[in-house]
């Protein structure tokens, strides 16, 4: 049974959120709030929602980088990498290979299935292998993968767009656009960020409801282990790891 489509829009959260805040004069801000709203929930988790598969890039023999192809300019973070040989029937694939932060140049080429690693370079917008590929005449191999993808802007035009969340966590939301909405206000229920004496972060007042509420939604959507991705971020850790918005 598939997922249903969400129908909360951006507008429906600031309607509400508008009723906590006496109706105050913010409407000039309600795109802004809701875009920085749904950039930290989106950047929160690599949530099934903002996942996408790469489009299948060829492999050129002796080449280590790889330029992403124009439709996945959008690209936030690598989450799954495999290299795959399409010419045989059916394709021969190389999964085991872990997503690195970053990788040092290398090109004694190597068999796809030595390839161990992969990592994206931001600055030149490229998929670098651990090492270059050899790609034999007659072989057709190509990278393939998904990724986690980077948030659409919320613009004014789009306030009354349907949300990319199921609609089981607009609760989540409009606790963010109230938090951000109070804080513009300079209202002390906003509450702030701070940390403790073990160096954790302490969340006060709405900005606390708002990450309480986003850790039970990460709960809520932990489908296993994320490996080697995220390891420094287990979901039972209660820092949300969304970093200081306070």
């Amino acid at each position: 049974m598939g997922q249903a489509a969400a129908t909360y829009t951006s507008q429906n959260a600031v309607d509400l959120v508008r009723k906590f805040v006496r109706d105050a004069p913010v409407t000039s801000l309600d795109s802004q709030v809701c875009d920085m709203v749904n950039s930290i929930m989106w950047t929160a988790y690599p949530w099934w929602w903002a996942q996408k598969a790469l489009t299948a890039i060829s492999c050129t023999d002796g080449v280590q980088d790889f330029a992403l192809a124009s439709g996945n300019n959008d690209l936030h973070r690598l989450m799954q990498l495999r290299i795959a040989r399409t010419d045989l029937t059916p394709d021969v694939y190389n999964d085991n290979i872990t997503i690195r932060t970053w990788l040092a140049p290398d090109l004694t080429a190597t068999a796809m299935g030595n390839i161990r690693a992969a990592s994206y370079d931001g600055i030149n917008d490229k998929i670098r292998l651990e090492r270059a590929i050899n790609v034999p005449s007659g072989e057709t191999i190509v990278i393939q993968g998904e990724y986690w993808y980077k948030p659409t802007v919320i613009a004014d035009g789009q306030l009354s767009t349907a949300l990319p969340f199921p609609n089981r966590y607009f609760n989540v939301y409009v606790e963010g656009i109230k938090w951000k909405f109070f804080q513009f206000l300079n209202d002390p229920r906003a509450g702030t960020a701070q940390m403790d004496k073990r160096g954790e972060r302490v969340y006060t007042g709405q900005l606390g409801i708002f990450m309480d509420a986003l850790y039970e939604m990460k709960i809520a959507e932990d489908y296993g282990d994320e490996g080697a991705e995220f390891p420094d971020d287990p979901i039972g850790a209660r820092d949300v790891g969304v970093g200081f918005y306070g």
